[in-house]
């Protein structure tokens, strides 16, 4: 009885250690389950995260891809006002430039009138215009020369009224057309002489090429194209026996512009044989009506206008004859331009534009009552 007991007491210990080890498997087993359940779970809150913040980035790039086409669009629009707003002006710009045009043809037909009218007024008026541009010999040309000239005929036939049949106009004059034209120191009564009607006749005397100082004698001349300019006391045309001829003319009015110097340098080099340059200041003769404008002053010598394509004399003295000296700072306004006006402007804007573009001093020179008047513009 007690084996039995004793084995029933260890089968009884074998049994309660199976169902021990029974619980312990199966609670292990739970907690291997509970992990598997709680890592899925935690697997799924991630991808469930994952998910959201892509459709949040989606929704992010949705958003700011909506944001960039308006802002696309609203550039596009701006873009066609602007082209809208740039298409009326340039319409609003045509059509003031379309007033403006017809204002300026009204203007010059106006203007067209009155200059028929002073034509009618200019009728005996007499112009000798020479321009000298190629000269013989190893004598630099005068490359705008004939230019200035044809730019002095259109504005004596167009603003003074003088007749076409009325105008001397030489180009590259020679010693014996010169003095066929002004005389010799003989005598005043060249073509010039008979052409003019005394005390109805206003002339205009116009002249653009070489001057040159004689070497021995100091004068000046005017230098033909033919001529030796190291022999000038034989072969040029003195301008005190210019002045002096003219003075005996009896004309209206007697004016005299020389786009000339007479100091025997110019802008392509010296013209005499001289080691420097040669002071020269020719005379009016005493008790005489001449107005006289010439290109520069003693050892100066004129400039070109490069870009005008003339003297830089004559097309500031044109600018001034044509009103520009009647305006502003250098004349009154009154529709008059006097040789003070002219002289003012000259000394002003030619001055300064030999000194800009040339680093050179030129001043004109001025001879005659400065309350003449030169052109009218009413």
């Amino acid at each position: 009885d007690e084996e039995k007991r004793r084995l029933a007491a260890l089968e009884k210990k074998k049994n309660e250690e199976a169902a021990r080890r029974k619980a312990a498997e199966l609670k292990r087993k739970k907690e291997a389950e509970e992990k598997r359940r709680l890592a899925a779970l935690e697997k799924k809150k991630k991808e469930e995260a994952r998910r959201i913040a892509e459709a949040e980035r989606k929704a992010e790039a949705e958003r700011k891809a909506k944001e960039e086409a308006q802002r696309v669009a609203m550039v596009e629009r701006k873009k066609k006002e602007e082209q809208q707003r740039i298409r009326k002006l340039a319409k609003e710009k045509a059509k003031e430039l379309a007033k403006l045009k017809e204002r300026a043809l009204a203007k010059q037909k106006r203007e067209a009138k009155k200059r028929q009218t002073r034509k009618k007024e200019n009728r005996h008026a007499v112009a000798v215009i020479i321009g000298n541009k190629n000269y013989s010999g190893r004598t630099p040309s005068v490359d705008f020369a004939h230019n200035d000239a044809d730019a002095m005929r259109q504005f004596v036939t167009k603003v003074l009224g003088y007749r076409k049949g009325n105008i001397i106009d030489l180009r590259d004059a020679t010693q014996a057309q010169i003095m066929a034209v002004f005389g010799t120191s003989n005598s005043h009564k060249g073509k010039l002489y008979n052409w003019v009607r005394p005390g109805k006749s206003d002339v205009t005397v116009f002249y653009s090429g070489h001057g040159v100082p004689g070497l021995k004698d100091r004068r000046g001349y005017l230098l033909p194209v033919d001529a030796d300019p190291n022999l000038v006391e034989f072969n040029g045309y003195p301008v005190d026996v210019l002045y002096e001829n003219l003075a005996k003319i009896e004309a209206k009015s007697m004016t005299v512009y020389l786009d000339a110097c007479f100091s025997g340098d110019s802008p392509k080099g010296m013209i005499v044989r001289a080691t420097s340059g040669i002071s020269v200041k020719p005379k009016l003769p005493k008790k005489t009506g001449l107005t006289v404008l010439t290109a520069a002053q003693g050892d100066q010598f004129a400039s070109w206008d490069e870009d005008a394509k003339r003297g830089l004399f004559t097309k500031n003295l044109l600018d001034a004859l044509n009103g520009a000296a009647d305006k502003d700072e250098f004349g009154n306004g009154d529709g008059f331009v006097t040789l003070g006006e002219v002289q003012r402007y000259l000394d002003d804007e030619m001055s300064y534009q030999a000194r800009r573009r040339y680093n050179r001093d030129q001043k004109a020179t001025i001879m005659g009552n400065l309350s003449t008047v030169l052109s009218a513009l009413n």
